[in-house]
């Protein structure tokens, strides 16, 4: 059982933060778990996304725009894509890094990225802790990501 997703955590922490304006979740940096991506890839991963995905390591993209119907599996390739990166390549991205991704509304980011990220963390089985402040981001893995919408492109600024 994870302590830090239980309601009696949260609500002490809730607490806490009320009571002195400081959150000890920022306290708490969980282990880097060790991922197999290749297993998760085999498993969870349609044909079409593993051959996709194969694609695109192949010829070393950078720029990837994905077309597809409704509920056909984009975004949930987008946000594992994203955070093979980040795993892949942990040594540059644990850093002073601006890891981040840009939507059109920070709602529509907190929503759809973040409950796609949510679901691989429950998938790969490693730490996912979302902030939702000022400026929204999420922790996996030990990694920070920020989510800056259209609405919100002033946090971008700074």
């Amino acid at each position: 059982m994870d302590i830090y997703s239980s309601s009696i955590f949260k609500s002490l922490q809730r607490e806490y933060k009320r009571e002195f304006g400081i959150d000890i979740a920022s306290f708490m940096k969980p282990k880097s778990v060790v991922v197999d991506l290749k297993s998760f890839e085999n498993k969870f991963l349609n044909r079409k996304q593993r051959k996709v995905l194969r694609d695109i390591e192949k010829n070393n993209q950078n720029k990837v725009i994905l077309s597809g119907g409704i509920a056909s599996g984009k975004t949930f390739l987008a946000c594992y894509l994203f955070l093979k990166t980040l795993l892949k390549n942990r040594h540059r991205y644990s850093h002073d890094t601006n890891n981040f991704i840009l939507g059109n509304s920070q709602k529509a980011l907190e929503i759809n990225v973040t409950g796609q990220f949510k679901k691989l963390a429950n998938m790969l089985k490693i730490p996912f802790v979302p902030k939702y402040s000022n400026t929204s981001y999420f922790e996996i893995n030990s990694l920070r990501v920020n989510l800056y919408g259209g609405d919100k492109i002033r946090d971008f600024e700074r």
